[in-house]
């Protein structure tokens, strides 16, 4: 793999001359990828190795290559998932590293016969190795189930991939263990609300494993969310009433489940728009007459009442129409690909057109992690492959002719 998280290749990363310069091998027999460019190794002391430079710096080579780096990627790997469970076979331990690699650039992954482990591309097999996932795996994590719990109780599990002694669940503050214990699924339910934990201990052969807490909170949300902020297309502090990308977020202090958005006149005798999203930025598309309005947001999660509203007036001005950005996801929710067209509002009636220049695209998690981006499309669609992405809301990104335009993605499985 390049750099750049692809199959290196005579053009990996916009045609750089990387060392070795050529390509990697792909096809029917690939499995995973791992690094093969730029790997720091040692090397032979002196001047009798790669790096003939006199002095310490001489004894390591900077820009280690190919197979030969790569490979000893997927064995330190393939040794860190034997540390974490000895019983392991050959065979289950490489089913572990297939099927928790990572799906990485923008290749077509898809189910292909003789393939068991996940979706498959002949250009990067089953993706990049993870050490952490095969690990987790390995141990027969991570602990599967919701993030919140209520009082009507809620089922975890886990997957070891071979026999073990015995399982001890536990809990944090505010849970408590209904149905379950010493099996591969546990129930808990809600005495109390606040965030809590829920905990698995793993016995074989003398030797146990904890896995990672799995985080969750229990019962209702309670305080409100602060700090409101707000910013139109072309600035900050107001949004724009004829614009495309007006921005909001907030603080929190509790974990809530979603948050219901409400914007209504300044009085409240009028609800002018309602809706929910499943994170703390958003952006407002419902475009009143110039004034000012009530911006009103709250945390919810169905475990009972949600959280009073918290409000904050914002204004609305006219921004002007010339050069406006608007982006458009086709189908959204996603399972596999979707296609994401930017397109223009050249005069005041609103009339859209494709761009005719190259753009950028950016995709974020709900964390703000950069997961995919493209630095140079020429044409005004993109398709964006989203097969083995985890489900859950993306935020987009598009640049164009120094502006930036917005907009969210939901991939399904």
């Amino acid at each position: 793999m390049s750099p750049c998280g692809e199959r290196k290749s005579t053009t990996s990363c916009d045609d750089e001359d990387w060392p070795n310069n050529g390509g990697s091998n792909y096809g029917d027999e690939l499995d995973l990828i791992a690094p093969g460019v730029f790997i720091p190794t040692t090397d032979i002391q002196g001047s009798f190795g790669y790096n003939t430079t006199v002095g310490s710096s001489g004894d390591y080579h900077l820009d280690f290559g190919g197979t030969s780096a790569a490979t000893p990627h997927v064995a330190g790997v393939a040794a860190l998932v034997l540390s974490a469970n000895p019983n392991l076979s050959q065979d289950q331990v490489r089913d572990i590293l297939e099927s928790t690699a990572q799906k990485v650039g923008s290749y077509s992954y898809s189910t292909t016969t003789g393939r068991t482990n996940g979706t498959w591309s002949n250009q990067v097999g089953y993706g990049l190795v993870d050490a952490y996932e095969s690990v987790l795996a390995a141990a027969g994590g991570p602990i599967s189930g919701p993030d919140l719990i209520c009082s009507t109780g809620s089922s975890f599990s886990i997957s070891p991939p071979v026999a073990y002694d015995s399982i001890l669940w536990s809990n944090g503050l505010t849970l408590n263990i209904t149905s379950g214990q010493g099996t591969t699924s546990c129930s808990f339910s809600s005495t109390g609300d606040g965030n809590s934990y829920i905990r698995v201990k793993l016995y074989f052969n003398g030797d146990s494993i904890t896995l990672p807490d799995k985080i969750v909170w229990s019962g209702k949300p309670y305080v409100s969310p602060s700090s409101i902020q707000f910013e139109c297309a072309d600035g900050s502090g107001y949004f724009c009433t004829n614009a495309f990308g007006n921005e909001f977020s907030f603080t929190y202090d509790n974990q809530y489940n979603y948050f219901d958005i409400k914007l209504t006149n300044l009085s409240e005798t009028q609800t002018l728009t309602q809706f929910s999203i499943y994170s703390t930025w958003g952006t407002m598309d419902y475009f009143p007459p110039d004034g000012t309005y009530l911006f009103q947001v709250r945390g919810n999660n169905d475990c009972g009442s949600p959280t009073n509203w918290t409000k904050e007036a914002v204004d609305f001005v006219d921004c002007g129409m010339g050069g406006l950005l608007s982006l458009e996801i086709f189908p959204n929710p996603a399972t596999e690909q979707a296609t994401i067209t930017i397109v223009s509002i050249e005069d005041m009636n609103a009339v859209k057109k494709t761009v005719d220049e190259e753009w950028q695209l950016e995709v974020y998690t709900q964390g703000q992690l950069l997961k995919h981006s493209v630095s140079a499309i020429n044409d005004n669609k993109f398709v964006l492959n989203t097969s083995g992405w985890q489900p859950g809301m993306y935020f987009v990104r598009a640049y164009y002719k120094e502006k930036v335009v917005y907009g969210t993605l939901v991939v399904n499985k």
